[in-house]
């Protein structure tokens, strides 16, 4: 198509699409798509040399900038870019199959008439171009004063040159959104929303995190780095144009909530070791402190009284008793008024989110990964009601404009997506598959922060240097649990959408998936004693249940009514060990081999727990510290160590305690031994860390290897 020196031409005709590659956009009449930038570079691959086969092995080589990418991440890779495509695989009209050969480009591709003159092959040079914002009109976007002088827009951006122009230009711009924001939507307009129609907002491969949208119908987000903690704050349209940095930092900024009157946002501020809520103006970018925060919980804000006070989560009064709470700001005063004080067992109130009404506060209780979200009338938030059945992964909430119900980003049915909640009834999956923060506009428009990474079990022999990944797939791999021989090792993989188990031989490298029912989500995997079955946790609706799986036949034994509602089950020989309650008051139970009913273990609430024949070590909610007890005598407790990461990031082998810390791992003979540390090379660091140790020392830890974030959003379909 071109050669090395020439760049891709404006557009490209690709059969009944239209490419615009410095925009990543197929249009199709009115249909707009704009490719999410792995597809955008696989699509260009493929445009080098239509008509022609490029093996699966060079499209990996050429097109993913990391190594370790297997043909499953290809495969998924082709089928998103056929859906953008509208094509299929079955009676392919853009992308062709050929069996153990690669893919071929078989649509119709016509260039400018310029560029065919010299057509070549497109260098490899263009496989990875820089990303090139849409040129903007510097009339519609506002004067920059001095405040925001010191952190200049992006020169890919044109700076205004005439302030009148500008901001004669902006009023014709809000004039121009207020007629499209307010146009007759349906009266439940979210439901008209389809997320297939979804698209990316913007064109940057930096973070982009927490949108929210203004009175205006614009999104406002923030934008950092994979690594640091500098910060942009931006504005910009439903069609990823005009847009502006509102506020450049050296701190860490999350979660902007645009004022009422659209005039400023307020957002969580880290300027230096703690939290802060700011506001910013929208018009002249000034930056202001307002109030301290919840450095124990990303809490969220959301403006009440027209913007005379802000709700937010603010430090207990006493952290041994009690977690975050929900307060309110006064403005003009400063004053501080705490609404709620949550126990350490149920964990911080986080996310306030007030219906279009003001009648309805929805918010979430956090603990350990998961949330509880709950349902208060306001302003009186005595009383309120639980929406889920149990603490569930959730990501973030926001309500329905009808007010009858929440969308809900989380894993509430069997995968990471955007569901419908409505009190007292079952989630409804809606789509929007990795979806994580989320808003809703007064038309019903959805926005929602896309998340996509890698995590991966590393591993390291006792008696080796380097660290090496075991069943890496491109996907969320975690909860590695090592056979009593050290040769297996069974970890919990989406690789399928839902978790699932994986078995893997640590000699051959075979990785084989456990015949388990893929209605159900599948984790915490536990080899018994004899190295002959696993215990497992099944996910079936909002309730959980223990089942063996039999290794020699592949069988599946559910176990006894009687402890349903089970989670995290270890056999340590002479007793079967699970965690069972609710609500963040869970409580260790046992059921000794051979008895017909389980009996509680008297140790309080409990987070997570580790167990062998000899040893108890639990956490409880709300608490850093581990816990320690013979496990014949659990009364005899006593302290023994603490994790600086949430999750399960401590293992037990024979009578030796493993734990991460202070960014090492570390070894602790049992009862009263002294810390080792061990390795510091790799560190567990997903949400809920895990790591797990053989009987021959080998380590295993979870971790996440790459992490990236898009916004995504879908419009009202308009009559």
């Amino acid at each position: 198509m071109a050669n090395a020196e020439t760049p891709l031409p404006e557009q490209v005709q690709l059969g009944e699409w239209t490419y615009r590659p410095e925009l990543r956009l197929l249009t199709r009449g009115e249909d707009e798509r704009q490719l999410k930038p792995l597809l955008d570079r696989l699509l260009r691959r493929l445009l080098r040399e239509p008509g022609a086969v490029v093996s699966r092995e060079q499209l990996i080589d050429e097109v993913w900038s990391r190594r370790m990418v297997n043909d499953e991440v290809l495969s998924r890779a082709i089928a998103e870019l056929r859906a953008a495509l509208a094509d299929d695989a079955r009676e392919p009209r853009y992308i062709q199959t050929l069996a153990k050969g690669g893919y071929r480009l078989i649509a119709a591709v016509t260039l400018p008439q310029a560029l065919k003159e010299t057509a070549q092959p497109v260098a490899a040079e263009l496989i990875r171009p820089p990303l090139i914002a849409p040129a903007i009109t510097p009339a519609i976007i506002s004067p920059i004063n001095s405040a925001t002088a010191s952190h200049p827009i992006p020169s890919s951006r044109s700076r205004p040159r005439w302030p009148l122009v500008s901001a004669l230009a902006l009023l014709i711009l809000t004039i121009g959104l207020l007629a499209n924001h307010w146009r007759s939507p349906p009266a439940d307009s979210a439901l008209q929303v389809n997320l297939l129609t979804a698209r990316p907002l913007s064109a940057d491969d930096r973070l982009e995190l927490d949108p929210q949208f203004d009175p205006l119908g614009r999104v406002v987000y923030v934008r950092r780095a994979a690594t640091g903690f500098a910060s942009e704050l931006l504005m910009v349209d439903r069609n990823g144009q005009a847009e502006r940095v509102l506020w450049s930092t050296a701190g860490a900024v999350r979660k902007p909530e645009p004022s009422p009157d659209g005039s400023e946002i307020a957002v969580l501020h880290w300027p230096a070791e703690r939290c802060e809520v700011w506001r910013v103006g929208v018009l002249d970018g000034q930056a202001s402190r307002l109030a301290d925060c919840a450095d124990s919980a990303m809490g969220g804000l959301q403006w009440l009284d027209n913007g005379a006070s802000l709700l937010l989560t603010v430090e207990p009064v006493d952290a041994q008793r009690s977690a975050a709470g929900l307060a309110r700001l006064d403005r003009s005063s400063g004053a501080i008024t705490r609404l709620t004080e949550p126990s350490l067992a149920e964990g911080a109130h986080v996310d306030p989110q007030l219906s279009a009404d003001a009648s309805q506060l929805a918010y979430a209780s956090m603990q350990s990964g998961e949330r509880q979200l709950w349902l208060s009338a306001w302003p009186d938030v005595s009383e309120r009601r639980a929406l889920l059945a149990r603490p569930e992964p959730v990501f973030g909430h926001a309500f329905d404009r009808a007010g009858d119900s929440l969308l809900v980003a989380g894993d509430l049915t069997l995968y990471r997506a955007l569901h419908r909640l409505r009190p007292g009834q079952k989630p409804e999956l809606l789509g929007g598959r990795g979806a994580s923060a989320l808003d809703v506009a007064a038309d019903g428009a959805v926005v929602w922060m896309q998340t996509s990474f890698d995590g991966e079990i590393w591993l390291r022999g006792v008696d080796e240097a380097d660290w090496h990944t075991i069943a890496s797939s491109n996907r969320f791999e975690s909860n590695p649990a090592f056979s009593p021989d050290s040769r297996q090792l069974a970890l919990v993989s989406n690789r399928g959408d839902s978790e699932a188990i994986l078995l893997v031989d640590r000699a051959s490298g075979a990785t084989t998936a456990l015949r388990l029912d893929p209605r159900k989500r599948w984790v915490r995997p536990s080899f018994a004693p004899d190295g002959k079955s696993l215990l497992l946790t099944a996910y079936a609706g909002s309730r959980t249940a223990l089942y063996r799986y039999h290794l020699d036949n592949g069988s599946l034994t559910p176990l006894s009514d009687d402890i349903d509602d089970a989670f995290g089950g270890i056999d340590v020989g002479d007793r079967l060990l699970f965690r069972r309650g609710t609500e963040g008051n869970f409580r260790l139970e046992q059921r000794l081999h051979g008895a017909s009913a389980a009996a509680p273990v008297d140790i309080g609430p409990v987070a997570t727990f580790h167990a062998t024949s000899r040893w108890l070590v639990w956490r409880a909610p709300g608490q850093s510290q581990l816990l320690l007890a013979a496990l014949d005598a659990p009364r005899q407790t006593r302290q023994i160590a603490q994790l600086d990461v949430p999750g399960e990031a401590f293992a037990l082998v024979d009578d030796a305690l493993w734990f991460a810390y202070d960014g090492a791992l570390w070894r602790q003979p049992l009862p009263d031994g002294e810390p080792q540390r061990q390795a510091t090379e790799r560190y567990p660091d997903v949400v809920r860390a895990s790591i797990a140790v053989a009987a021959d020392g080998t380590l295993a830890i979870a971790r996440i290897e790459s992490y990236s974030t898009e916004l995504m959003i879908a419009v009202p379909m308009l009559p």
